[in-house]
């Protein structure tokens, strides 16, 4: 059903889903469909994601919920964790749980809700850039 909707009127589709998002994630997923190709780029992401059928998309989050093969105080590669500060979908108290429990952990907690990561993406990717930099560096 959400891919037809999709599929019928994509900025129709794509403008309702924004409304419909939590007020912390509606001006993110503003600005975010306001770049080009970005309404395409979403509709190719949700076909993506149906493909297989709702299905599998349970299943992997049924395994967010099961015991890990490993511990998060064994995690000894450093972290970095963003999580916005009013994500309706993942409380701000789970990600400091989590944070808490892996050793090496630096947190980046902002304004935004569960699209917050969006508004942080050359932070983040800068981020990502520079471990592997480093990394390089000390092989």
């Amino acid at each position: 059903m959400v891919l037809r909707s999709a599929r019928g009127d994509p900025q129709r589709f794509t403008q309702g889903m924004a409304r419909r998002l939590p007020e912390a994630d509606r001006l993110t997923a503003q600005r975010m469909l306001a770049r080009p190709d970005a309404q395409s780029a979403l509709i190719e992401d949700l076909r993506e994601s149906y493909r297989q059928g709702t299905t599998v998309m349970a299943a992997d989050l049924l395994r967010y919920t099961r015991p890990w093969d490993f511990r998060l105080d064994q995690v000894t590669t450093p972290v970095h964790l963003w999580h916005g500060e009013q994500d309706p979908k993942v409380p701000i108290t789970v990600a400091r749980q989590l944070a808490a429990s892996l050793p090496h952990c630096q947190t980046h907690f902002g304004a935004g809700g569960h699209l917050m990561a969006c508004d942080h993406a050359d932070e983040i990717l800068t981020t990502v850039t520079s471990a592997f930099d480093q990394d390089a560096k000390q092989a």
